[in-house]
């Protein structure tokens, strides 16, 4: 396979610079991956993008940044990432940063879950009448119940509202302090402060992710569209967004 467009030297360079960037988002891959060689690329081996890159570019690209990659494809082309728990698991390791290991069983904490949910749903987001919940099997629902009841946060942010959680949090929070409306206060607060936490953890990172695909090396996107397209996107606007892939 060969690259179909004529680069010129600044492209290339400043593509080789986004491809070898080992902090690059796996929505960022996935749109320079489009951008270079169309739709069909999302079915080629890890190998095959390696290769491709590396002639191109003259860059090796990071393992992190193969398996962030494929995660996102896979979890775009097949419903394992909202059915399967493990797939689930892999997939959130994988679009955070961390090491990829199918040997092993790989848990991850609320913030990872919670961002794996963001990120792909950022590329597939549901349509009209769709509610994101419901993408999700009841074994992986459970599965975000139990990493929160891990971490000892009672209250479900939103970012995981569709987690199944094995008891009522708040109305357990409320008889636990019944006789001391003081602590039960300062417990309420806490976990208020816990769920705005992970809210602000997931803006940040949405927000770096929009930065980072402005500043991509695409040639098949113009000022005033990816401009219209941010408008869409930012908080308080999303609905009706579709894809950055679009």
């Amino acid at each position: 396979m060969s690259d179909t467009f004529a680069y010129a030297r600044p492209l290339r360079k400043e593509r080789a610079a986004a491809w070898s960037d080992p902090n690059i988002f796996a929505t960022s891959l996935l749109a320079l991956l489009l951008d270079q060689w169309g739709a069909e690329a999302m079915d080629w081996e890890p190998e095959t993008i390696r290769l491709e890159v590396l002639q191109t570019t003259g860059k090796r690209i990071p393992d992190g940044s193969v398996d962030r990659l494929m995660a996102l494809i896979g979890a775009l082309r097949s419903p394992l990432f909202y059915t399967n728990v493990e797939t689930f698991l892999h997939t959130a390791n994988a679009l955070s940063g961390a090491p990829v290991n199918f040997e092993v069983w790989d848990p991850v904490d609320v913030e990872e879950a919670a961002w794996a949910i963001t990120e792909v749903a950022f590329n597939d987001p549901p349509d009209k009448d769709e509610r994101i919940a419901d993408r999700f099997s009841p074994d992986v629902r459970k599965l975000l119940g139990v990493l929160l009841d891990n971490e000892g946060i009672e209250r479900t942010p939103p970012q995981l509202s569709m987690a199944i959680r094995q008891t009522k949090p708040d109305m357990d929070a409320e008889l636990s302090f019944a006789d001391e409306p003081v602590m039960g206060e300062s417990f309420l607060r806490r976990q208020e402060e816990e769920v705005r936490q992970i809210g602000q953890e997931m803006e940040a990172n949405l927000s770096a992710l929009l930065q980072q695909l402005g500043e991509l090396p695409l040639s098949r996107r113009s000022e005033a569209d990816w401009q219209a397209y941010v408008q869409r996107i930012l908080p308080g606007s999303r609905k009706g967004t579709r894809s950055a892939m679009a």
